[in-house]
Order: C-alpha cells, then sequence, then structure tokens
C-alpha cells in the first residue's frame, strides 16, 4: 500500500495505472462503512483501489491512500461541497470507476447526474446500506450517539420500513405511513421525507446529530 499526499503525485500515479490499462476504482472517505466499500472495489479484476481519507487510519489497506488536505471548494457544483469533492477527486485521480454507498441516495442521484452531464468516462458503483442488528445504518454518525439518542433514531428505520410495506398502495400511502412513526417517535425531528427513483430516503435530526437513510421500494412484478 502507497499513501500519498501530494495531489499532482496522485495524479500521476493513478495516470500511469490507467496507460497499463487497469481500472482504477476510487472510494471516496465515507461514513457508511468505508472497509466495505474498499473490499467491493478489490473484486474489480486487475483494478488500483484508491481510496480517500481525511487523515484517520484505514482498516483495511487499498493500493493507494490518499490522504485528502486540500481546502474546502468555493466553487459549488450544484450547491454541493461534497458533490464538489468528489468530482475533484474523479478529475484528480483520472479514475474510471467509483465506489458508493446507497445510505445517502441523494448525493449518490447527485452524482450520476454531474457525471453523466460532465461526460466524465466512469462507472458509478452503489452497495446497499449496512445495517446493525438493530437495524439502524452502519455510519460514522450513528456510531457518536448515545444510548438514549440511539433509541429515537432507530424510529428511522422503523419509518422507512412502515413506508416500504405500503409500496403497492402507491406513493403517498408510502410517504403517510412512514410520517405516521415519525408524528409518535420521541426525540427524534423528521427534516425531509421524499420518494427519489423508487427509494424512500428520510432525513432527521436526533440532538445535534442530522441522520439519513433510504429503502428501496420498487415493487417486483410477479
Amino acid at each position: 500500500m502507497e499513501t500519498i499526499t501530494d495531489p499532482a503525485r496522485l495524479a500521476m500515479h493513478t495516470r500511469a495505472m490507467r496507460k497499463t490499462a487497469r481500472p482504477v476504482v476510487l472510494v471516496p472517505d465515507s461514513d457508511a462503512g468505508q472497509l466495505v466499500l474498499i473490499q467491493a472495489a478489490r473484486r474489480i479484476p486487475r483494478a488500483v483501489v484508491v481510496a480517500v481519507s481525511s487523515g484517520a487510519p484505514l482498516q483495511v489497506a487499498p493500493d493507494v491512500t490518499f490522504v485528502d488536505s486540500t481546502p474546502e471548494p468555493t466553487l459549488l457544483v450544484d450547491a454541493s461541497p461534497s458533490l464538489t469533492r468528489t468530482l475533484r477527486l474523479v478529475g484528480l485521480t483520472h479514475c474510471s470507476d467509483i465506489m458508493v454507498s446507497e445510505l445517502h441516495f441523494d448525493e449518490v442521484m447527485r452524482l450520476q447526474r454531474a457525471i453523466t452531464e460532465l461526460a466524465y468516462e466512469v462507472t458509478v458503483h452503489t452497495l446497499p446500506t449496512l445495517r446493525e442488528a438493530d437495524g439502524l445504518a452502519l455510519a460514522r454518525v450513528n456510531a457518536e450517539l448515545t444510548g438514549e439518542e440511539r433509541q429515537a433514531a432507530l424510529a428511522i428505520s422503523a419509518a422507512l420500513t412502515a413506508g416500504a410495506h405500503e409500496a403497492v398502495k402507491g406513493d403517498d400511502a408510502v410517504l403517510a405511513a412512514a410520517r405516521a412513526v415519525f408524528d409518535v417517535a420521541p426525540g427524534i425531528t423528521l427534516t425531509r421525507l421524499e420518494i427519489i427513483s423508487g427509494r424512500l430516503l428520510a432525513k432527521a435530526t436526533v440532538g445535534t446529530h442530522e441522520l439519513t437513510d433510504s429503502i428501496d421500494i420498487r415493487v417486483s412484478e410477479g
């Protein structure tokens, strides 16, 4: 494994890898199980896996770790700092593929749209949201919750499940069922609830923490 801190050196390294016809797979810094994303990236044949770290050590070694200390972007794409950072990394790494979690599904959709509209030759791979035994999404922010906050946060996965059970009745029924769970759940405040490309997305706050989760509500035919 090689650790790189200089963006120019990273660009030179990944450009050389692409010239050998090896795919370069970018795994951005993620609060949604970066370890599993790196493992999934390794399954792409002959892949050179480039994982981005904000400084914390990675539990599994990619081929290249880029410690990203570049300044926050000032020219934003779609008014999103996180999307802008990811697109900057796409250009910097010359990646052929990018591996992300479905947890922040709205961000995944914005990323895919931006890559398409900018005509980047990059394939976006998504992994299903990983969950703890109690149903809460495996995410860095959820690990910071106190015991009481965690109990309150369980409402978000319960609401998504309730909504998914109503999928055969249509979008209005899905949203109503999910909202009904939040209406009676203590300690959690719903801030966003919508359906995006066949997934029910919810965002909520618990204490000072902003939580997000989503679930597939597409009804299978047959």
